[in-house]
């Protein structure tokens, strides 16, 4: 039995190079010769577990669709009207676009896929508001839903077609001013007028850690050893 002598590691008699280094194999006293059977196979063969993940996404739709299913029946048969089954239908909705609906597309669109993401969430709020009140819907929840999902839409866009630190701080950007627009719903819907705190603080915070952003963009020694140290 030989020995590796780069790295130690002990050789079949079949090995014409190192396993673990890929160093040669040199033995001056027997040559190597091809031996007649090989302790594994000379060619790496790997299989692939076939899995039809858009038949199982039906497969787990057919099972989620059983307990709302049966929540609005037994809802039916104890009030006679649809009533606290509307939250486990909602909440059906929302699973269902968030994981199940992006295996059945057949393309990935990511657009569309958070798309459907937030109308699911905005169906399930109307839901909820109709089992308590509508007052707060409108004026406050959709809005809010509406301006996150910009935000989120824009900031992938941009993450796709700008420079790391130039999309960072575009997305930071947007951030604080989503902060703002929400608080001035949040004030205009529980005092009736505007008076900004939190929000300014958290866009001051961004907007300084934007400008940052876009000074190191321009420098680019100090961009390449900022990628160094965070193994970028």
């Amino acid at each position: 039995m030989s020995y590796c002598v780069h790295c130690g590691v002990e050789l079949a008699p079949s090995e014409k190079e190192c396993p673990l280094c890929g160093a040669a194999v040199i033995d001056t006293i027997k040559p190597w010769e091809e031996p007649k059977h090989y302790p594994y196979p000379k060619t790496l063969q790997r299989t692939y577990d076939s899995i039809d993940k858009r038949y199982s996404a039906i497969y787990a739709s057919l099972f989620l669709a059983v307990p709302v299913a049966v929540s609005i029946i037994t809802d039916i048969c104890i009030s006679g009207n649809i009533t606290w089954s509307w939250y486990v239908l909602g909440a059906g909705l929302c699973i269902f676009c968030f994981f199940l609906m992006p295996i059945l597309l057949k393309k990935r669109h990511i657009y569309l896929n958070v798309a459907l993401d937030f109308a699911a969430v905005l169906i399930y709020l109307a839901l909820i508001a109709r089992l308590t009140s509508f007052s707060w819907y409108l004026p406050l929840a959709a809005p809010i839903t509406v301006i996150t999902a910009s935000v989120f839409m824009a900031s992938i866009y941009i993450s796709k077609h700008a420079k790391p630190f130039s999309a960072a701080a575009a997305i930071l950007v947007l951030t604080g001013i989503a902060c703002v627009a929400i608080e001035i719903l949040i004030d205009n819907f529980a005092f009736g007028y505007i008076k900004l705190f939190w929000s300014l603080i958290v866009t001051t915070s961004v907007f300084i850690t934007a400008l940052a952003l876009l000074f190191i963009q321009k420098k680019q020694r100090l961009k390449e050893e900022i990628k160094k140290r965070l193994f970028m």
